[in-house]
């Protein structure tokens, strides 16, 4: 029997706009090997970001340290145990250099009569109250050298971060007696100090070293990160160019 033809016509189109096995097979693999050209890319370009963002903090951080020193005439403690310290246990070198005051120096502070009466200073990045005692448990510091009564004494001021710059260090029991602020990488790191309320926040730290005898810069200061970078560590540090 002879079809109408807007019948024929209708099974004619529907079969001219119908794909085979084949060619769904086909699509399949076109984009299956687009996609494999392209999510490698897209991790390579998120790892040059990474390292682009931590190098341009690092460029920023070593900029204020030197103009620091302008000002000031000696570049930010560090450290106190540093000094002494043999740099082959790695352990303990890279706490020491990670717990650093560089925070506090570099933003400056009030030197003032604070919460109970006691003598200690008030941040002026953030109007944090520092206790003399804590610098000296946490940073081994001996005080706050960029400070004064009033602002406009401080030597080197105007140097401020943001918030995601900076990161609170968890307080231990019989340790400290206020949380206290160091410089974060913004991006995960192998080592990490435990942070926030509970401590359960892992801070990937800035380590500085100005005094120990085998730093890179002798003549200087080491300032560096370490990122995790597809499995492995990648240093980005001032004394590398």
């Amino acid at each position: 029997m002879k079809l109408p033809r807007q019948t024929r016509d209708t099974i004619t189109a529907e079969e001219s706009h119908a794909f085979t096995l084949i060619e769904l097979l086909v699509v399949i693999a076109i984009i299956g090997i687009l996609a494999a050209l392209v999510i490698p890319l897209a991790g390579i370009a998120t790892v040059k970001m990474r390292i682009a963002r931590v190098t341009a903090e690092l460029n920023n951080y070593a900029n204020a340290i030197e103009n620091y020193k302008l000002e000031t005439g000696e570049y930010p403690q560090d450290n106190g145990l540093l000094r002494n310290m043999n740099t082959s246990d790695t352990n303990a070198y890279k706490s020491n250099a990670a717990h650093n005051v560089l925070f506090y120096e570099l933003t400056g502070a009030i030197f003032t009569n604070i919460t109970g009466g006691q003598a200690g200073f008030k941040s002026l990045q953030n109007s944090d109250e520092v206790v003399p005692n804590d610098l000296t448990v946490v940073f081994n510091a001996n005080g706050i050298r960029n400070s004064a009564r009033a602002k406009n004494d401080i030597d080197y001021k105007g140097f401020s971060l943001k918030d995601s710059q900076y990161a609170r260090l968890h307080k231990q029991p019989s340790y400290a007696s206020k949380d206290l602020r160091i410089i974060s990488v913004p991006v995960p790191g192998p080592y990490t100090l435990a942070g926030g309320n509970d401590g359960k926040k892992l801070i990937n730290p800035w380590f500085y070293d100005a005094s120990s005898t085998n730093r890179h810069n002798k003549t200087g200061f080491d300032l560096w990160a370490e990122i995790n970078i597809g499995g492995k560590t990648e240093v980005i540090g001032n004394w590398k160019k």
